[in-house]
Order: structure tokens, then sequence, then C-alpha cells
């Protein structure tokens, strides 16, 4: 029986989802993916580290995931469900949770950066020095972040946030502001 191209379509999106599942068992990944990853996401796991895509999400290609153990513990990023996340993004995380609510917008090429590195010691080269305190990220429901975003170590974004694209955010952002800028900072407040 030949196969209609929609049900071609769906045939390979199984055997697509059904390879993550065999390569997940097959490198012990922990962790759910019940959305959509394209063909062309980097996901690098150490240790216990882990990824969670919730159902209806979606991460684009040229997105990079590098979640490394420490002794603080794992790296963890968690999406809820109805997120989209764009091309190119980066997530990097050392001993701390990247967490990202539900029905969320991330543009392309935004920087997630949960640690840091240490840097303070003349006497130490710097990939040396032992890193800063892990802080993680945490973003709400319903935030919209533009392209080219930087998100530092320990922040916290609120439910309905708007980040404007280009922005370093440095500071934490209150629910529903509208910040931009480097460093961002509130402009304005969705009505």
């Amino acid at each position: 029986m030949m196969l209609s191209p929609s049900g071609r379509i769906r045939k390979y999106a199984r055997l697509l989802f059904q390879g993550y599942r065999e390569l997940a068992s097959l490198f012990r990944w922990t962790g759910r993916i019940e959305g959509a990853i394209d063909w062309g996401v980097s996901i690098d796991l150490t240790g216990s580290s882990s990824v969670a895509i919730g159902k209806g999400s979606r991460v684009r290609r040229g997105t990079v995931v590098s979640l490394r153990q420490d002794q603080t513990g794992p790296g963890i990023l968690r999406v809820g469900e109805n997120t989209s996340i764009g091309q190119y993004n980066n997530f990097r995380s050392v001993g701390a949770p990247i967490t990202i609510g539900n029905h969320c917008l991330i543009s392309q090429f935004g920087s997630f950066i949960a640690t840091g590195h240490g840097f303070e010691r003349k006497d130490m080269l710097i990939g040396e020095q032992p890193e800063p305190d892990a802080k993680g990220i945490t973003i709400g429901s319903d935030v919209w972040i533009g392209t080219s975003v930087t998100i530092m170590p320990g922040i916290s974004i609120g439910d309905g946030a708007v980040i404007g694209a280009g922005s370093v955010v440095t500071k934490d952002v209150a629910a529903y502001a509208i910040v931009v800028g480097s460093p961002a900072r509130q402009v304005s407040e969705r009505a």
C-alpha cells in the first residue's frame, strides 16, 4: 500500500522520534522528550545531566545544549509545554538548572548561560580557576525573548515578560515587564 505524502511525513516523524528515544537510551539520557527536536540540534550531556522538553514544544536546528555535572550537581534543561525555541540558541550549564515555562517564544541566536568562570586571581590561568557557584536561570511562562539576547547566571524572568532583541539580562525581570538594552532595563510593562 502506498502512503500519501502526509502519511509518509508522519511515518518519518515517528521513526525520527523513535530514533531520539533509542539514542537517549544508548547514551543514558535522563529526562523526557515529549516535544520536537529538529535535526541538527547538538545535545552534550555529562554525568546525570538531563533534558526535558514538554508536549507541543519545539527546539529548532542549530541550537546547542551543553549540560555538565560537577560537585554541585547535574546541569538540567527543562522546557514547559507549547514553547518554541528558535534556531541557533545556546544553552550552557554546569551543575545548575535552566528552566523555561509554558507558552514561551524564544527567538534565534540567544545565549542562556547558567554558570560562569572564575577570573579573580592573577596568579592562576583563567581556565584553571575554580568555577563560581552554580546559579541557574528561571524563565516563567508566556515570555517572549527576542533575537540575540544573552541571559546571565542567576537570572529569574517573571511570567509574561518581554525581552527586546540584543538585550543582555544581568538582573531579574519582573512579571509582565518589557526590558531592552545592554544591560537590560525596564522601559514599559504589558497592559
